[in-house]
């Protein structure tokens, strides 16, 4: 069955219609839904897609060339690193430790040692996460704003704008703000207010 297929409510047609528009952007060999394809039917454990895919699916599309993957620990990632080797389609990116190439598309697998993400926030993550099929679940808003927060690059925070401006009813778990993100969360909430 198609990935398409698995996904029937409004909501998530709509967010795969914002990925196809996001992979039709790409000059890349494959598109990132045959690479998710593949990904899925691959996967022999639970992870969340998290990154500017999953930012689609509660913002405006924008352009991201890979494919962002939450494992629950770095164990997992060895183990599955193991298994990818013999699967066709899947190549490790000589000198990036956790990144894959699939159809042409990067898939990166994270892990909560990698990021430096507590191990309370990555249970958070993983039982707030919106089911896709498989073992595939796509992170939820609120999980996805303090997971940007904690990277806090400039694509980081303009992806945390989008999210509040389109979700304005968000309510993120600010126990898992540091003070130094609280101060940029609540500077982002301030812009919004501003441009209202």
């Amino acid at each position: 069955m198609n990935w398409k297929e698995l996904f029937t409510d409004p909501e998530t047609i709509n967010y795969i219609n914002k990925l196809e528009a996001v992979a039709n952007t790409l000059d890349k060999k494959g598109s990132i839904g045959s690479a998710f394809d593949k990904l899925l039917q691959v996967m022999p454990v639970k992870f969340v897609v998290i990154g500017g895919i999953a930012r689609t699916k509660y913002a405006p599309a924008r352009v991201t060339n890979d494919i962002d993957i939450l494992l629950f620990s770095e164990q997992i990632y060895l183990e599955l690193k193991k298994e990818l080797i013999s699967v066709p389609g899947f190549k490790p990116i000589k000198g990036r430790a956790h990144a894959w190439l699939c159809d042409g598309i990067e898939i990166e697998f994270c892990t909560p040692e990698w990021l430096f993400l507590p191990f309370s926030f990555v249970e958070y993550i993983f039982e707030t996460a919106i089911p896709l099929e498989n073992n595939g679940y796509i992170i939820s808003k609120e999980a996805l704003v303090v997971t940007k927060l904690f990277r806090n690059s400039e694509t980081d925070r303009k992806d945390v704008l989008d999210i509040l401006k389109g979700n304005p009813d968000i309510r993120v778990q600010e126990d898992f703000l540091n003070p130094k993100m609280h101060a940029i969360f609540n500077q982002i909430k301030k812009e919004i207010k501003t441009d209202s």
